[in-house]
C-alpha cells in the first residue's frame, strides 16, 4: 500500500477545489486516513457511500436518545459522513472507477442524509408533538431537508432536460450576459447573520451545531445546570423557518434568472468552469 504522502498525489491532486469553507478543509484533510483503511479493507467506492449513509443514519437514532453522551456520539457520526463522503471519491480515483453510477449514488445519498438528522430531533421530541401545531411544524421541518435539495436537483435536471431537447431540435439556448460584477457583494457582518440563521439548514453547519450543542449540554450537566432542550426547539425552528427558506431559495433562482444563466454558460464552448461558483444556486 502507497504511503499517506503518495495517496494524497493519487486521489486528491486531480479533485477540483471546490471545498473551501475551513471545516471541509479539516474535513479533507483527515480523508485520506480513512481512505487508506477502505482500500486495506478492499472497499469499493459504492460501498464507502453506502457505508457513510449508514453512519450517518446510526447518528440520527443517537441523537434521538435520551442520553447526553449518544448525542454527542451522533453529532460525531454525521462528521464522520462529511469525510466518508470524500473518501468514496478518494477511493474511485485510486482505482480508476470514477463514474455517473458512483456520482449518483453518493448524490442520492445527499438526499437523505440531512433527513435522518432531523428524524433524529422529531424522534426525540415525539413526546411533545402533542397538537396540531406541533404535528404540522414537525411534518414541515421532516420534508424541509428533501424540498431543499429538490430545488437544486430540479433545476440541473431542467437545464439536463433542456440541453437534450435544444440538441434534437438543433436549437441553441437564449444567451444570456453574465458578468462577475453584476454578483451582489455582502458585508461579512451580513454573511455572518446569514450563516448563524441558515445553519441548522445546511449539511455541513448542522452537523457542527449538533456536535457544539451537546458539547454545551454536557459542559452544563457537569455544572449542575440544566440546559434547555435544544433538539426539540431546533425541530420547531426547522419547520417554522423551513417553508420561508425554500420560497427564498426559489425566488432567488427565478429572480436572477440562474438556470438561464447557468445553461448559457455549459452550452459555451469557450466557457471556463469555475467550481463551486458554477453552481447555479
Amino acid at each position: 500500500m502507497e504511503s499517506i504522502q503518495k495517496l494524497r498525489e493519487i486521489c486528491q491532486s486531480t479533485r477540483p477545489s471546490i471545498f473551501r469553507d475551513p471545516l471541509s478543509k479539516i474535513y479533507y484533510f483527515l480523508s485520506i486516513y480513512f481512505t487508506w483503511a477502505f482500500l486495506k479493507l478492499n472497499f469499493s467506492a459504492n460501498q464507502v457511500t453506502i457505508f457513510s449513509a449508514s453512519i450517518a443514519f446510526f447518528g440520527g437514532l443517537l441523537i434521538s436518545l435520551d442520553n447526553k453522551f449518544f448525542i454527542l456520539f451522533g453529532g460525531i457520526c454525521f462528521h464522520l459522513f462529511a469525510i466518508f463522503d470524500m473518501c468514496d471519491g478518494e477511493v474511485a480515483r485510486y482505482r480508476n472507477q470514477s463514474g455517473v453510477d458512483g456520482h449518483f449514488l453518493d448524490w442520492y445519498m445527499h438526499f437523505l442524509v440531512p433527513s435522518f438528522l432531523v428524524m433524529g430531533l422529531f424522534i426525540s421530541s415525539f413526546d411533545k408533538i402533542n397538537n396540531l401545531f406541533f404535528i404540522v411544524i414537525s411534518t414541515s421541518a421532516l420534508l424541509t431537508p428533501i424540498l431543499l435539495k429538490s430545488i437544486q436537483n430540479a433545476g440541473w435536471t431542467v437545464i439536463s432536460w433542456t440541453i437534450l431537447r435544444n440538441k434534437l431540435s438543433n436549437k441553441k439556448g437564449i444567451p444570456v450576459s453574465f458578468d462577475e460584477k453584476d454578483k451582489k457583494s455582502f458585508s461579512k457582518l451580513f454573511k455572518v447573520i446569514r450563516l448563524i440563521f441558515t445553519s441548522p439548514f445546511e449539511d455541513r453547519w448542522a452537523s457542527l451545531l449538533i456536535l457544539i450543542l451537546p458539547l454545551l449540554d454536557l459542559f452544563f450537566f457537569f455544572l449542575k445546570f440544566d440546559f434547555f432542550d435544544y433538539r426539540f426547539y431546533w425541530l420547531i425552528y426547522v419547520g417554522i423557518f423551513g417553508p420561508i427558506l425554500i420560497y427564498l431559495k426559489i425566488k432567488a433562482v427565478l429572480d436572477n434568472s440562474s438556470l438561464q444563466k447557468a445553461l448559457s454558460r455549459i452550452e459555451d464552448p469557450s466557457y471556463q468552469v469555475k467550481l463551486p461558483d458554477d453552481d447555479f444556486i
